[in-house]
């Protein structure tokens, strides 16, 4: 049997572009636990509300490890990831108020292929586990923790090329260390 997306998430995704967001909570009222609150019932107020405000995109979530994890699918590649970013952040304080939790979003950058959702989401979980404790920001990007880590992630073609080029450069200790990272 052919796996296509419609059997991955239950429907024909109409857009080429993707974008992993990964919502984590904590409670505020420490009378609260972490039980009383349908992680389920928040995936869906999250899908609907960035349903409602950002157009052209379809919006799927499910829960992974206690946190609301989504996928939005684009129409085109051309969606303002400010506004996007806008637009999590107002539904991030929104939903914390009327959930009374303290919500926060980390986002990939775009991926222009299904196939790269699995990288998209991997970066989210770097994004979860680089951002300090306490920080005030409640939506994290990619690119807020890349001055962190020094790294980027390349794919095999993009590197080699890479390579190839410094080795044409002469210079083969940057290729080692390339290759040895």
């Amino acid at each position: 049997i052919e796996n296509t997306p419609a059997d991955w998430f239950g429907e024909e995704l109409k857009g080429k572009y993707f974008m992993v967001l990964v919502f984590d909570f904590s409670i505020l009222n420490e009378n609260n636990n972490t039980s009383s609150i349908n992680t389920n019932l928040l995936c869906k107020y999250l899908s609907a509300s960035l349903s409602k405000n950002i157009q052209d995109i379809e919006v799927m979530f499910c829960v992974i490890d206690d946190m609301c994890t989504g996928v939005l699918n684009f129409y085109h590649s051309s969606s303002d990831i400010q506004q996007i970013k806008r637009v999590v952040y107002d539904i991030c304080v929104s939903s914390g108020k009327e959930f009374d939790i303290d919500l926060r979003c980390a986002m990939s950058a775009m991926v222009e292929d299904i196939g790269q959702l699995n990288y998209a989401y991997e970066q989210t979980q770097e994004i979860i586990n680089m951002r300090f404790l306490g920080d005030e920001k409640i939506v994290f990007v990619y690119d807020d923790i890349m001055g962190m880590t020094g790294k980027y992630h390349l794919n095999a073609e993009v590197e080699n090329n890479l390579i190839d080029n410094i080795v044409l450069l002469g210079n083969s200790e940057v290729a080692c260390k390339i290759v040895s990272d």
